[in-house]
């Protein structure tokens, strides 16, 4: 039977070169098998670990069927990527930037090349020498495989025995068999856009379980996503997604998944406190939850501990360095930098998203030429921001993102007219959180609307921004900082701001109440 096996010298190619050309391999392979009606046995290089070892992962089959496009095959892998996100098996050292993304490839692979069910499905790994001497990793676990239950325990017990990991697979995700079976095909069926059928499908699941833990949560996480793009309904939506969310969280009260989607529905709300609250108990029971790390530099951004998320931001970048949340990460610091006035740290960190985009052969997003450009702005490098803000609405001339380019282009020359314009058509959109919010009173200052302008920090204050460190120097409130009403803000934004910072604990010695 044909074995398909890949490998690569790393030190030759460097990290980034050898996960790119790995995953292109990685979706040919994928394309083969949807071509393919079956097929009998594959292996996958999946990372390097140090010095010159390369980790092969063999999946050996008999009669299994083709799966691609497969809703329970696609929900299968959902479901693991989420268990494991949060795993020591993630976790890399700073300077094996494709450790993480090249391991969740890997359990991304176990998913797709097993049967769903399978009949004789024999996973194989251990240690031995390729033909290159190089060190190869493979060790044995055999037997039948004969529902989707076992298959799922097996598959997450293999992927820990296989990296070395001393954890057990996590006893939250799988409960009853025909309950797991929906939830799969709730995952895995519906685009990931399309909230409502989504949201309709998971509801039909639970009805079959009511106990089962990622059916809630992923609920949850429909429905807050509906709330942020259906804005003239957004509170309900986020209503029901904190039930949904509380729901997962009763019958799994460490599921990082949930802990991470109601922390956001609070972060929406205005509940800043209450959101990183949650997240410190969260990460005293998951310390390398990168998702969790990440979440937790966001909230203290809103308040004001910008060193604090830098430094959050930098160990979920530690512990997950996928390109995804690499280019994520050093966005959010760069507008930590921004708020502590740091412009030149902030460039730097765009520099480097724009490389690492290259790499890929990917170009920046129009909201990061949008943070690009209002870095330039502040610099007071007006044409060089009017380019960006330019740059960002034709990337993409449809978003929020966008749209906050043009109205601060227009900031920046000056047009006060189509600035003004352009505000009042924001105040009715999607502007759910407390930075979004906070853009609003930049319109209006700049436009020396002082009253407006100042109507909407307090809303931003409300939303559960109170980064007054930021706030209370920013230079472009010039216009509204010798107001009564700014001196009022001011004086609850740096209350809510010290009450929370005298809220604080140690998070890896511990949160408690």
């Amino acid at each position: 039977m044909p074995t398909i096996t890949t490998s690569r010298d790393v030190e030759r190619e460097g990290p980034v070169q050898a996960y790119k050309r790995s995953e292109c391999r990685i979706v040919a392979l994928l394309i083969v098998m949807l071509v393919l009606q079956g097929f009998t046995s594959a292996a996958v290089d999946t990372s390097p670990l140090a010095g010159p070892e390369t980790i092969i992962i063999r999946i050996r089959q008999t009669g299994c069927e083709h799966i691609g496009g497969n809703a329970i095959a696609a929900g299968m892998t959902i479901d693991l990527a989420h268990a494991l996100a949060d795993s020591r098996l993630l976790s890399a050292r700073q300077d094996e930037p494709s450790i993480p993304s090249m391991r969740q490839n890997a359990l991304n692979m176990l998913v797709w090349l097993s049967c769903l069910p399978g009949e004789n499905a024999n996973l194989q790994a251990g240690f031995q020498r390729g033909a290159d001497g190089k060190l190869i990793k493979t060790v044995s676990v055999n037997g039948a495989i004969d529902d989707l239950l076992t298959l799922r325990k097996e598959l997450e017990k293999a992927l820990y025995e296989f990296l070395s990991q001393k954890e057990e697979p996590h006893a939250n995700q799988v409960t009853d068999g025909s309950a797991y079976i929906d939830y799969l095909r709730a995952i895995g069926g519906v685009a990931s856009d399309d909230q409502l059928r989504k949201i309709n499908v998971l509801k039909a699941a639970i009805a079959s379980s009511e106990v089962f833990a990622p059916l809630w949560a992923q609920l949850g996480e429909a429905q807050l996503k509906l709330g942020e793009s259906d804005f003239r309904n957004a509170h309900s939506h986020f209503a029901a997604a904190e039930a949904s969310l509380v729901n997962a969280l009763d019958i799994n009260p460490t599921y990082p998944f949930a802990i991470d989607a109601l922390a956001s529905v609070f972060m929406r709300t205005g509940r800043t406190e209450g959101a990183a609250r949650l997240l410190q108990k969260g990460i005293a029971a998951r310390p390398n939850s990168a998702v969790l790390r990440a979440r937790l530099g966001y909230a203290y951004r809103y308040a004001g501990l910008l060193e604090e998320s830098v430094t959050e931001y930098r160990r979920s970048e530690t512990l997950n360095s996928s390109l995804k949340n690499v280019i994520s990460v050093e966005g959010q610091i760069a507008k930590a930098f921004i708020y502590q006035g740091h412009y030149e740290d902030a460039l730097r960190s765009y520099d480097r998203v724009r490389l690492l985009l290259a790499d890929f052969g990917q170009s920046p997003d129009e909201k990061i030429l949008f943070y690009e450009g209002l870095t330039f702005f502040y610099l007071g490098q007006r044409p060089k921001a009017v380019q960006l803000f330019d740059a960002a609405y034709a990337a993409e001339p449809d978003t929020l993102w966008s749209r906050f380019a043009i109205a601060y282009k227009y900031a920046a020359l000056d047009n006060h007219e189509d600035l003004i314009s352009i505000a009042k058509r924001l105040e009715n959109d999607n502007i759910a959180d407390g930075e979004r919010r906070y853009r609003l009173a930049h319109f209006y200052a700049l436009a020396g609307h002082r009253t407006v302008a100042a109507s909407h920090l307090a809303a931003a204050l409300v939303a559960g921004n109170f980064n007054s460190t930021y706030i209370s120097r920013d230079p472009f409130l010039e216009a509204i900082r010798s107001t009564k009403k700014y001196g009022e803000i001011m004086r609850r934004m740096n209350e809510r701001q010290s009450a929370f910072q005298d809220s604080l604990h140690d998070i890896d010695g511990g949160y408690s109440e």
